[in-house]
């Protein structure tokens, strides 16, 4: 009997590592607990910051509502829950979980996008940090790990790879592992 699901690497601590650092990032509130008000509180911020349109706004609701697919799965999470989600899916699902982190990745550059030139330059990334309370210092070390050519711009392209290398790569030196700043868990 075969299947056609690829085979993920055996988890690392130091994917566990990316997702505790992740879950500190988008726990806006710090209260310990990622929750959908966290989302709503990220998307509200985002339309403010950026003026963006309704259909950008709708775009980044359903990002985080496809998002929560794996991170939440009930409405709020812990830090070990959170991490347990992303480990049960990588492991179970990987194949889905590629995919949604794909169409996640592509959602979150389109919707930073508001000039719709296929680049985000460096204002424009930092605002979209701002968006998740991180600061611009936060903002700069992700931007340069997620600017292969270091040409002061990030492509759609750079983006999705990156995104799918933050969650996937358990490689400690791929640049990948910064995209949300520095790792602090």
């Amino acid at each position: 009997m075969s299947t056609n699901q690829t085979s993920p690497p055996p988890v690392s601590e130091f994917f566990r590592k990316k997702m505790r650092s992740l879950f500190r990032r988008l726990d806006t509130n710090g209260n310990g607990v990622f929750t959908i008000q966290d989302t709503v509180a990220i998307c509200k911020r985002f339309i403010n910051i950026h003026d963006v349109s309704e259909e950008v706004a709708n775009t980044l609701f359903e990002m985080f509502n496809t998002t929560h697919k794996i991170s939440i799965q009930g409405g709020k999470v812990t830090e070990d829950d959170f991490v347990a989600n992303f480990v049960d899916a990588f492991v179970n699902n990987y194949d889905a979980y590629v995919q949604i982190i794909r169409e996640v990745s592509k959602m979150h550059f389109r919707a930073a996008d508001t000039n719709r030139d296929g680049f985000i330059p460096l204002e424009k990334f930092r605002m979209t940090y701002q968006a998740y309370n991180l600061g611009p210092d936060v903002a700069d070390v992700a931007f340069k790990a997620m600017d292969p050519h270091q040409d002061g711009h990030i492509s759609e392209t750079a983006a999705i790879c990156a995104y799918v290398d933050f969650f996937t790569l358990q490689d400690e030196e791929s640049s990948s592992k910064l995209i949300w700043g520095p790792l602090i868990a």
